[in-house]
């Protein structure tokens, strides 16, 4: 892989010409805030049939808090587990699509109310003959959109499934043992943590005392 930089021309939403070499635009947010690495492992966004710059940043958060907890605990991140607890309803092309979390199953607090300034802030990952490979499969498809979709997916139910693997089965039964609700900000600064879950366990603790105190005080 390589990066450039873009042109005061270059949108994210814009295909690549015949002459360019494979390339994808992805925004600098994403590694500044969320921890996403290249290269991408397709977990969401080829389910979603969205390019990495279509999925607006407080869903890529929502994606890397699910990454985060499966690892704390050894877990492997499953999109048929993920997507279980989130909708999507794809609006017109020239949009960001967003996920939405379904009622009753909010997992994570959104990463922040307002993401700012992030939509001029991208640049291009070039696809470079070595790693070909983790980007397209062996016939020569990408493995998620590069550029923006003009069929994003829409999801208004994705059932838990009837037989679940033995792996689908303890991611569910992680995430139903957890409080909802989560915070998406602190989640982020575990992803650094030398003990990973003994910093979530001090997470749900302060989580345990606030809503403690918070109901102290309405009585």
């Amino acid at each position: 892989m390589a990066f450039g930089p873009c042109s005061l021309e270059d949108r994210v939403y814009r295909e690549r010409s015949s002459t360019e070499p494979p390339f994808f635009f992805m925004y600098g947010c994403l590694f500044a805030d969320l921890h996403v690495s290249l290269p991408i492992d397709a977990f969401t966004v080829k389910e979603l049939n969205v390019a990495p710059t279509q999925l607006h940043p407080n869903s890529w958060a929502s994606m890397q808090a699910f990454r985060i907890v499966c690892r704390t605990f050894g877990l492997r991140p499953l999109p048929s587990c993920f997507l279980h607890f989130y909708s999507s309803y794809p609006a017109k092309l020239a949009s960001w699509q967003s996920l939405v979390s379904r009622a009753g199953s909010v997992l994570f607090k959104p990463f922040t109310t307002s993401y700012k300034n992030f939509k001029g802030k991208f640049f291009k990952v070039y696809v470079e003959p070595t790693g070909t490979r983790y980007f397209f499969d062996e016939v020569g498809r990408s493995r998620f959109p590069l550029f923006w979709s003009r069929s994003p997916t829409k999801i208004t139910d994705w059932p838990r499934p009837v037989h679940p693997s033995e792996h689908e089965r303890l991611v569910f039964a992680l995430f139903d043992s957890l409080p909802r609700k989560l915070p998406a900000r602190p989640l982020m600064l575990l992803y650094n943590a030398t003990d990973r879950a003994e910093a979530f366990e001090g997470m749900l603790f302060f989580m345990h005392l606030v809503l403690l105190f918070s109901a102290l005080c309405s009585d």
